[in-house]
């Protein structure tokens, strides 16, 4: 779902379809690493960030888990191609700590996306509950009825995780 409505995103912003599947490749793999490596023991429930913004012509990915952090994995069930992939379709690349919530935030930098610096088209936010049930509907589709609560919970730390990046962006 998230890479579906990156590629949308980027296609409104106006960037070539090439480099739409590449950023989007790269997301998938990041998402990809937080979901196998973050949240022991294999398939554990997390919360998983994503967010990008153009400034000028470039455009800056992160993808942010609240996971362990990056830790070695002798037993890691990955291929261990993700993190290789990433460093070469991305123009930059840096791995830290999460600072703010714990977990590991993976920044991809991607350099002369759009044309002349031009602004993505402006899209209407969509309200709070808009994403809330939309969230909720992409995970009830594998969730008993009695997880209900906590995949709202999920859902709103979530939104305000994605309020402080966007905060974040601003200053």
């Amino acid at each position: 779902m998230v890479r579906h409505e990156l590629r949308a995103a980027l296609g409104r912003a106006g960037i070539e379809e090439s480099r739409r599947y590449d950023i989007a490749l790269v997301m998938t793999e990041a998402a990809g690493n937080a979901v196998l490596h973050a949240y022991p023991p294999l398939g554990a429930p997390g919360l998983l960030f994503v967010d990008a913004g153009i400034t000028g012509r470039n455009l800056l990915l992160r993808v942010c888990d609240c996971g362990l952090g990056m830790t070695p994995h002798r037993d890691s069930p990955g291929m261990g191609i993700g993190l290789p992939l990433i460093s070469r379709l991305a123009d930059g690349l840096e791995i830290a700590p999460n600072r703010t919530i714990g977990g590991t935030r993976v920044s991809a930098l991607f350099r002369d996306v759009t044309r002349n610096g031009a602004p993505p088209h402006s899209t209407a936010r969509r309200s709070d509950e808009e994403m809330l049930r939309e969230y909720m509907a992409a995970l009830e589709v594998g969730a008993e009825a009695g997880d209900r609560e906590l995949l709202l919970a999920e859902a709103q730390q979530a939104l305000g995780h994605a309020d402080h990046l966007r905060s974040e962006r601003l200053l």
